[in-house]
């Protein structure tokens, strides 16, 4: 089973070779090696693989995959971890399909195999041939392990090839010398050794890609002191689209010449599924985690180990050696630390750890009451997100609250002094959630969400480029404190070619660095509070509330690989964004003044028009809205007068608000400028509150227009519910959301929602009938068409029914909004 290649018309083996010579060759240590008699009875690999349903969008990191293989990643809709969705001998059905060569796992996933890694699938689970190793040369791909999973929980089609996650486990038999390992696959991955047991969670990263792939290689040269066996993990982490994975070696005086690791051939790498022997300790958790921040300074220190046996590990607390205590559950051994005296507020902490051949080292950061929200792919920090967090945390002694672009909202970003939306993210779960709007500074990365954001003028244009793009960022000759100071021209801000996003730096920006040999794109720009986004035509779009960042040198791995310069200017952009402008964007406080059991908040606006909040906290993060505060102005000078909170005024912020909502209806007031109209049928819209089977109050006061309050709908009923007009004309774009309660026969009758353009005339009608049964207050939330911005528009509830029984209670609608 052994591809041998030719340079010549061979872009794969062309890129290998580039890798290769440019790739220093990684030292293995003197003691990482077992024995060879060591192995175990069973050559191969095992494994585990995970799989979430085929619509969850999960983002593609080594993070994300990790997470996903613990149990930790948890399902929004369900509000607990994904379900695992793999064909499995507890559940061995694979009939949708020629799934012939479908191999169950084990319940939870577990799986072993004896051949070879050559894995493919497409999006469906069709089995492909991809890569360096085929059909066409002998080698036939295989279905993953368990794949193709069920679509969803309902175990009814069998026809997802994406979203999964999968790790193999084994231990290499390397020869001593230099040796390429490498690995074709598609998406994220990671190539790993540890000198006890890879399954460790300090083990080291060789190779590997931190992101939606595409088809891609990625090769290591090891230096391999001592023939023996090396404990390997892989882990892919999947998206969707194409999935593949294959694990080769090459000699390096022969990169072109790839055999598949475990084949039958006699110079192939062999893998061995075990020991014959115990594995050496390993960690798999330690708490506080890894760069964790906003630590309670009284924390206990813990590390959890497997095969500890009777060692004790020596663990150094900011280079000091520290006492533990030992207990034992099952095959884990937890050793504690409680520290004597509790650490300084806002400290980064360093925990060194010996045990067995292994050493390793991590940091936290204990709690300041300074907040700053990251927004990640998943909720899960990759190495890139993961030094940002560490950055933010021990330089500028922020508590980082992370966040899932899946469960994010402006709630979390309450308190925050900064936000920071990483390229990790899926743009689309981030974009209906307004943080344009709050006067928070933000820095972000991705090129999906620039307009989102208003980080360009219309037309909009951004991107990124590939996944190896470029190490060096282009600085332009602006005087700035975000260009660090550094000279105009190419600077090296990655150890490595990094993938990067650009966009069309808007008028009012400052561009500092672009990608190289290119005077459109902006890869680094700044723009000042109070600046104005235009249109297409030059009208003023938006007004940024605080400062905003265009940063996309960082990437989705870029922050790993940093070099001086790189640090330089994430350091640079940071600081420049957290400082106030000297003018405009954010209120400012000009005094506070105590007067008996009064305190009165003085301060200055840039946006006086807008409505304005007062603020207030003990500790610097949990700040509450002062709702009995009074608001008076004299000139330019506003007031916030309010009571005084005992002995102790605490703090105060002035905030303020997003305007308000281009449309809203909770029905608690009447329902001026709602019409009726009645076609046929004896069911007709009222307004009140509801009294019928399933549905006996509003989903928000008393009041909600319903088909029939009381009762069931009849036959042949038309009747519709049309709302005022609602203005679309100075937006960009507008969602609509509304909450409605439904019991009518699924699929024949319900409300058909119309969207009329009294513009011109038209109607757009959405795509989906309003029926069924609900279970309580459903929430409608989708945008509204993209045709109908610029124009004023009409809701219109068509109700209809056919004249056939089963009947029910119809339709109940309640809280309608319609936002930009």
């Amino acid at each position: 089973m052994k591809l041998t290649r030719t340079i010549l018309g061979s872009a794969l083996a062309l890129g290998c070779l580039t890798f290769v010579e440019a790739q220093d060759a990684i030292e293995l240590g003197d003691t990482w090696a077992y024995p060879s008699e060591a192995k175990g009875a069973t050559s191969g690999f095992t494994g585990r693989i995970v799989q979430a349903r085929k619509n969850a969008g999960l983002s593609a990191t080594v993070a994300r995959g990790n997470a996903h293989l613990r149990g930790a990643l948890i399902d929004p809709a369900t509000e607990m971890p994904y379900e695992n969705l793999v064909v499995d001998t507890d559940n061995p059905v694979a009939s949708n399909g020629d799934w012939s060569g479908t191999t169950p796992v084990s319940p939870g996933g577990a799986f072993a195999i004896e051949g070879v890694i050559n894995f493919s699938s497409d999006n469906g689970g069709f089995l492909i041939e991809d890569g360096n190793f085929s059909e066409f040369d002998g080698t036939p791909d295989s279905h993953f392990p368990g794949m193709p999973g069920s679509d969803d929980d309902t175990f009814t089609l069998y026809e997802n090839g994406q979203n999964f996650s999968l790790e193999v486990l084994t231990f290499l038999e390397l020869p001593q010398g230099e040796i390429i390992l490498g690995l074709h696959h598609d998406d994220a991955v990671e190539l790993a050794v540890h000198p006890n047991d890879a399954r460790d969670i300090f083990r080291q990263r060789i190779a590997g890609f931190d992101s939606n792939s595409g088809k891609a290689e990625r090769t290591a040269l090891l230096d391999v002191p001592v023939a023996g066996l090396y404990s390997v993990r892989i882990l892919l982490a999947q998206w969707n689209g194409d999935a593949t994975l294959e694990f080769y070696s090459a000699d390096p005086a022969d990169e072109v010449s790839l055999t598949l690791v475990n084949a039958d051939d006699a110079g192939s790498i062999k893998a061995w599924q075990s020991l014959s022997t115990d594995s050496r300790p390993y960690v798999t958790a330690v708490s506080p985690d890894i760069n964790a921040t906003g630590v309670a300074k009284d924390t206990a220190i813990q590390v959890t180990i497997v095969h500890a046996d009777d060692a004790e590990p020596e663990m150094k607390v900011n280079g000091e050696v520290v006492t533990v205590e030992k207990s034992v559950d099952g095959e884990n051994t937890i050793f504690t630390h409680t520290p004597a005296d509790p650490f300084e507020s806002g400290q980064t902490v360093t925990v060194e750890l010996s045990y067995g051949e292994a050493t390793a080292s991590w940091n936290f950061v204990t709690f300041s009451g300074r907040k700053a929200l990251l927004i990640t792919g998943g909720g899960q920090l990759n190495g890139a997100d993961g030094w940002v967090a560490a950055r933010l945390a021990s330089k500028y002694g922020f508590d980082v609250t992370v966040k899932g672009d899946d469960n994010v909202s402006v709630d979390d970003a309450e308190g925050a002094a900064l936000i920071f939306n990483s390229s990790t993210v899926n743009s689309g779960k981030v974009a209906p959630n307004d943080f344009e709007l709050l006067p928070i500074p933000l820095v972000n990365v991705e090129g999906g969400n620039v307009d989102d954001f208003f980080l360009s003028d219309a037309p909009l244009s951004w991107g990124n480029g590939p996944n190896s793009g470029f190490d060096v960022v282009a600085i332009t000759d602006e005087v700035h404190p975000m260009n660090a100071g550094l000279a105009p021209g190419e600077q090296k801000f990655s150890e490595s070619k990094v993938q990067y996003h650009w966009a069309i730096p808007p008028e009012e920006s400052v561009v500092i660095g672009r990608p190289p040999e290119n005077e459109e794109q902006g890869t680094i720009f700044a723009i000042e509070a109070g600046a104005e986004m235009l249109d297409d035509v030059g009208d003023v779009l938006f007004t940024h509330p605080a400062r905003r960042v265009f940063f996309g040198v960082t990437g989705n791995d870029g922050a790993a690989s940093y070099t001086d310069i790189g640090v330089q200017l994430f350091d640079a952009a940071i600081t420049w964004v957290l400082e106030t402008p000297s003018a405009g964007g954010q209120p400012e406080i000009a005094g506070i003044d105590v007067a008996g059991t009064e305190v009165n908040v003085s301060f200055t606006t840039p946006v006086p028009e807008s409505p304005h909040v007062l603020q207030r906290a003990t500790n610097l993060q949990d700040w509450v809205v002062d709702s009995l505060a009074v608001l008076t102005q004299d000139g330019e000078i506003f007031q916030f007068a309010t009571a005084r909170d005992g002995a102790n005024q605490g703090q105060f912020r002035v905030g303020v608000l997003p305007p308000p909502a281009l449309f809203t209806e909770d029905f608690e007031s009447g329902a001026e400028g709602w019409e009726t109209e009645q076609v046929s049928g004896d069911t007709a819209w009222e307004l009140g509150t509801p009294a019928v089977d399933g549905l006996t109050e509003a989903h928000g006061g008393t009041q909600v227009y319903g088909t029939d309050l009381d009762g069931d709908y009849g036959d042949l009923v038309n009747t519709s519910l049309l709302s005022p007009p609602i203005d679309l004309a100075d937006v960009r774009r507008a969602r609509l959301q509304f909450w409605y309660f439904v019991d009518t026969d699924e699929g024949a009758e319900g409300i058909q929602l119309r969207f009329l353009n009294e513009s011109d005339g038209s109607v757009a009608v959405h795509d989906t009938i309003l029926s069924g049964q609900s279970d309580g207050w459903v929430e409608f939330d989708e945008k509204v068409p993209s045709e109908l911005i610029g124009s004023t528009i009409r809701l219109q509830f068509l109700f209809l029914t056919d004249g056939d029984a089963p009947y029910g209670a119809g339709f109940y609608l309640d809280d309608v909004v319609v936002d930009d």
